[in-house]
């Protein structure tokens, strides 16, 4: 808890602006919408005295580490175990210059004792009963939000744009609406982009800039090399891209583009600019999940169920605007990764969730289902999609150092989407031993036809699948992880060493492991009957698993 909270006040001085003599009344303060439902309880005469910070106070020595100004909060954990403390918590509050003096009702302490409401009295010290449900995080975004908006109010000028402001910021608006308003105060035009360079939102400020905008949009591949906070001119026009940050992750970029290179002020300016879209971005994940159950759900039913009504398929085109002039195709997105990194898995699927999924098919709809280490989604093939959803997997693999390989490969064109099983089948198939290409594949098309005949031939069917099941019963009880390496091997176009790189061994570790697999199954991969074999086996292998 201690540790928690330490990194949690530690982030909080990272990402705030310094705001110098910049500061909010207490009174003002307790009118923000988080602060609703708070009760003053004392010290009634500090009401004016202005607050520079909001602090968290959970842990014991936590009191030494305050400058001054501070509206502080706490649910009286740092006392719990040493009630002696509140007698004279709020006198060393005093000698340390805190404004306010907020506490959670009915945490871990259940009655404010006399002494602190008689000290918090003569020390004109506001003493504030929070609600117990409130939010660190949220009263630390509003708090600063708030003190953002009055320290630039003065660059305001007509009612209207405050009024404006006022609902943007306090209130929490959209992003598009925040970065308009950025725009505005720094007078420049303002880029947002996700991580893998998704435009997620825009201002023009200046026709002038409308040129060195579209230059930036089409080729943001080469301006991905331009490092974070460089500057760069462009026919009298300064660029800047500064990173979104969550913690220690990078969400996206911040492209400034303005005819005065930026200055001090401006950077800070920016700094909590980023800050605040970081908040939106990191609140609308939870929205976009909640519509992903719903197409998940809505997938899983058109797969499994047969007969479905023909009514049933006219509302899902009706819902996704799907006319009959489209076309369908679909892609499995097939996760590697090692072991090591297990526990980070689903943090790496959730950002490409949010990032490929959402930002990219979300406009055109999609349906989508998971299994295994398979995400596979079905989506009308419209515009350069295809082209965009590679380099941007590309993009998120490389931000991600290579501790996740995403393969992936698509289904042939199909005239309707009720043909979700065979796009299921091909893109799956051809995703196990991608190529290059993202384009359809005649080469997996013609494995998932053939498998489909070997099905019927459970003879034929079950050599194949018998040569896998002697490595998964080794592996099983050696953790030799023998089927990891053939698979890597085969992905890997049997290159020795790329596949020792992407599985962290020795080139040594690489060929007793080779060596073993030829032992177990009977089958060398030096020889073309060998990898058709084992080949065969791995496809058989997977079907079998998203099944």
């Amino acid at each position: 808890m201690n540790k928690h909270m330490n990194l949690f006040n530690e982030q909080i001085q990272k990402t705030k602006i310094e705001y110098g003599t910049s500061s909010l009344p207490v009174s003002d303060v307790l009118k923000i919408p988080i602060f609703k439902g708070c009760k003053l309880i004392s010290g009634e005469s500090g009401i004016s005295k202005q607050c520079k910070d909001l602090t968290i106070l959970e842990t014991p020595d936590g009191v030494d580490w305050l400058r001054g100004g501070e509206f502080l909060v706490s649910s009286g954990y740092a006392f719990k175990d040493n009630k002696e403390k509140y007698d004279d918590i709020i006198y060393r509050l005093h000698q340390k210059g805190v404004s306010a003096f907020g506490i959670k009702r009915n945490r871990y302490l259940k009655i404010i004792p006399e002494k602190m409401i008689e000290q918090s009295c003569k020390y004109s010290l506001p003493l504030i009963l929070l609600p117990f449900e409130l939010i660190y995080t949220d009263a630390v975004s509003q708090f600063y939000e708030a003190l953002f908006y009055k320290k630039n109010k003065y660059l305001l000028e007509q009612k209207s744009i405050l009024e404006k402001f006022n609902n943007i910021i306090i209130n929490g608006e959209n992003t598009q609406q925040i970065v308009e308003f950025i725009a505005m105060l720094t007078d420049s035009s303002v880029l947002i982009f996700d991580c893998v360079y998704n435009l997620i939102s825009k201002s023009v400020n200046s026709s002038q800039h409308e040129l060195i905008i579209g230059k930036i949009i089409d080729n943001v591949s080469k301006f991905y090399e331009v490092n974070s906070n460089k500057q760069i001119q462009i026919d009298n026009v300064y660029i800047n891209k500064h990173e979104i940050k969550n913690r220690d992750k990078t969400l996206g970029y911040f492209i400034r583009i303005g005819d005065n290179p930026e200055d001090k002020v401006l950077r800070k300016t920016i700094n909590y600019g980023c800050w605040i879209i970081s908040s939106k971005m990191t609140n609308n994940v939870g929205d976009h999940f909640n519509n992903l159950k719903i197409k998940k759900m809505v997938t899983e039913i058109i797969m499994n169920k047969d007969n479905l009504s023909k009514s049933f398929f006219l509302n899902i085109r009706e819902i996704f605007q799907w006319t009959d002039k489209d076309k369908f195709v679909g892609i499995c997105f097939h996760f590697l990764y090692n072991d090591s990194i297990k526990n980070k898995i689903n943090e790496y699927k959730k950002q490409f969730y949010d990032i490929i999924l959402i930002r990219i098919l979300d406009k055109n709809g999609f349906l989508i289902t998971e299994k295994n280490n398979n995400v596979f989604v079905l989506f009308p093939l419209r515009d350069d999609i295809l082209h965009n959803i590679k380099k941007k997997v590309e993009i998120l693999c490389k931000s991600w150092k290579d501790e996740i390989i995403i393969s992936y490969g698509t289904s042939d064109k199909y005239t309707d989407f009720i043909y979700i099983k065979n796009m299921y089948y091909e893109s799956m198939i051809s995703a196990i031993f991608p190529t290059n290409n993202l384009i359809a594949k005649n080469d997996s098309l013609r494995f998932a036809k053939i498998i489909g005949l070997l099905e019927d031939n459970k003879e034929l069917y079950n050599s194949y699948d018998s040569v896998i099941s002697k490595l998964e019963d080794y592996d099983s009880k050696h953790n030799a992880m023998l089927l990891e390496t053939l698979k890597m091997y085969l992905i890997c176009n049997m290159n020795k060493k790329y596949t020792s790189d992407k599985l962290f061994i020795h080139a040594e570790t690489l060929r007793y492991r080779l060596n073993k697999i030829k032992e177990i199954t009977g089958y060398s991969l030096n020889t073309s009957e060998g990898i058709f074999m084992l080949y065969m086996g791995i496809i058989i292998y997977e079907v079998q698993k998203s099944n």
